[in-house]
């Protein structure tokens, strides 16, 4: 029971792509023996400012695609009830028949 608990636990640290906290801490030493410390936060801040600007290129993408995708979805859903209404007002006249 206590395996699981841990197991629970360690997954719970789990971040983004399956990196747990001791890798985050090894890639962070390495980062600081590679750059200084002092270059951290400019780097931290140039990942950041290229996310950034990444996220804003796949909304400039994605919110046309959207858009697109809403009006097709409206014209299909116009087909439907009209074929819908047809369906009907044809069974209405082969009951009356």
């Amino acid at each position: 029971m206590v395996k699981s608990e841990n197991n629970e636990e360690k997954e719970k640290v789990k971040i983004m792509f399956g990196v747990n906290s001791t890798e985050i801490f090894v890639i962070l030493g390495v980062l600081v023996l590679l750059f200084g410390g002092s270059k951290i936060p400019e780097l931290a801040r140039g990942i950041g400012q290229g996310i950034r600007e990444f996220k804003s290129g796949i909304k400039e993408i994605k919110d046309p695609i959207n858009d697109i995708t809403g009006e097709i979805q409206n014209s299909v859903n116009g087909v439907a009830r009209d074929i819908n209404r047809e369906t009907r007002e044809i069974k209405q006249t082969i009951k009356n028949g």
